[in-house]
């Protein structure tokens, strides 16, 4: 996408929304209908299948895009030029600070509906995930002016502490109302957490290597994070339940904070980046 639109840095958001819109509405209705319930692995398999088989239905009606099939002939001069293209120690610096929020608000992705059904014994928790994507559509519909106006660095600094505030309220064992509450800072959690990171590959990697760098950030910033910090979390959480678990993960991002006080920076100019 960072290749097709004419601003991906102001025009992101505005696509990603729908994204949101479209979890609302299917949290909403799994909530009203009741088809999924915890208690039933069967209703939960049945919905998936049913999603993958409508989402793959919309595949034919998709734009084709025919000027990226090929790569101009000036842009590969370019990209043989310059074969690092933006792949600085900065760029992989930034990438670990993602690293960072996104291991400590796995948790929450992997481990929020059993928490939610051990200690509020709730069966149906669709509508409570659904108020988070509603906290978040403003952040994302207006990053490009947030980027604008206070920059990406700024932007991560709040996003890795709202995940760690939102962990260790969690952990401090809220009532139902302050956990609900709470899912508000998924406005920053991952509204400005994602916008902020996507236009950061955008700025910092030139075009014809900008497919590679958002590569690299699913991977690195989002799936390693999440493979490793679930996997580690199940064993914390067996150990030693939902508190300390919540407050354990709340502590990593205020590593990536740290990162961001010292180095930040020079590691994301307010100005933005040099690159072609």
């Amino acid at each position: 996408m960072g290749r097709v639109l004419p601003d991906p840095t102001g025009q992101y958001g505005r696509i990603r929304v729908a994204g949101s819109i479209g979890f609302i509405a299917t949290s909403l209705f799994f909530q009203i209908t009741g088809l999924i319930s915890g208690d039933s692995a069967l209703s939960i398999l049945t919905s998936f299948a049913a999603t993958v088989v409508l989402a793959a239905g919309t595949i034919a009606f998709l734009p084709r895009v025919p000027h990226l099939t090929r790569v101009p002939q000036a842009a590969r001069a370019v990209v043989s030029r310059t074969p690092a293209s933006g792949f600085d120690a900065s760029f992989w610096a930034v990438i670990g600070v993602i690293f960072l929020a996104r291991f400590g608000i796995s948790a929450y992705y992997s481990f929020f509906s059993l928490f939610l059904l051990e200690r509020f014994a709730l069966t149906n928790v669709s509508l409570i995930w659904a108020i988070g994507s509603v906290a978040e559509i403003a952040t994302i519909f207006f990053s490009g002016l947030l980027i604008a106006r206070f920059g990406i660095r700024r932007l991560l600094l709040v996003s890795l502490a709202a995940i760690s505030l939102r962990l260790a309220i969690y952990g401090l064992s809220p009532s139902l109302l302050l956990v609900a509450g709470v899912q508000l800072l998924h406005a920053f959690t991952f509204g400005t957490l994602h916008t902020a990171s996507v236009a950061y590959v955008n700025q910092k990697i030139g075009s014809p290597r900008r497919g590679l760098g958002m590569a690299i950030y699913n991977a690195i910033g989002i799936g390693v994070p999440n493979f490793i910090a679930s996997s580690v979390a199940g064993y914390l959480l067996e150990a030693r339940g939902y508190s300390t678990l919540f407050l354990v993960y709340a502590a990593v991002p205020i590593l990536g904070i740290l990162i961001l006080a010292a180095f930040g920076r020079r590691l994301l100019p307010r100005k933005g980046f040099d690159i072609s």
